[in-house]
């Protein structure tokens, strides 16, 4: 996905809410925890730019792209949260359950039709939920990638879905919406320069 990560965090934030927001939560403490599933939605692709650098073809078979890894981060910022006073222990939980839903999300929806480590260490195999193909098999990897039906598909629905949340579902009292749009674009323009450089550099 190249958009899709970041929209993916948002649309997940919201849809799950009913496990971390509190009504407690000020505008700004609930925009920064939608902001930082944004931002932990595409954290698993900063492998990508390793990848470039060193000629390598799939950074998906880093451990950054393994479940495990977001799993260990997620029950330690759980268990740390333990040592918070309550105000921010509850700021804490809802991080980690944010940033375990969003980086999960990228997993899960990059093994749709990429290989990864996903049962990783207890096995180096890398395979794909599921096998799909381009509609025109060309050299450029790209390309492939635009002419594979369910990477538009999805790209589209997480892109969509989460300008009309966004836009239309979220309470404007509730939310700070210009830091909420301000990430989301941000996040969009970071990926498509991140995109653009690796194209270059390969």
């Amino acid at each position: 996905m190249f958009l899709a990560h970041p929209a993916s965090g948002l649309t997940t934030a919201y849809f799950s809410r009913k496990l971390w927001d509190r009504k407690e939560y000020s505008p700004k403490q609930r925009s920064l925890l939608y902001s930082s599933s944004i931002v932990s939605a595409f954290l698993p692709d900063l492998d990508i730019a390793y990848a470039a650098l060193h000629g390598l073809e799939n950074h998906r078979n880093y451990i950054t792209h393994t479940p495990v890894l977001y799993l260990s981060i997620a029950i330690t910022l759980f268990l740390s949260a333990l040592f918070f006073k309550p105000k921010f222990k509850h700021l804490v939980t809802s991080f980690a359950i944010l940033f375990l839903i969003s980086t999960m999300t990228h997993i899960i929806t990059d093994a749709l039709g990429g290989t990864m480590r996903l049962f990783y260490p207890l096995s180096n195999e890398s395979f794909p939920l599921f096998s799909v193909n381009p509609i025109v098999n060309v050299h450029d990897k790209i390309i492939n990638y635009l002419l594979t039906p369910v990477f538009g598909l999805l790209e589209l629905l997480w892109l969509v879905s989460s300008f009309y949340i966004l836009l239309f579902r979220l309470n404007r009292h509730q939310i700070q919406f210009k830091l909420l749009l301000l990430t989301q674009v941000v996040s969009c323009i970071i990926v498509c320069v991140s995109i653009s450089i690796i194209i270059a550099i390969v």
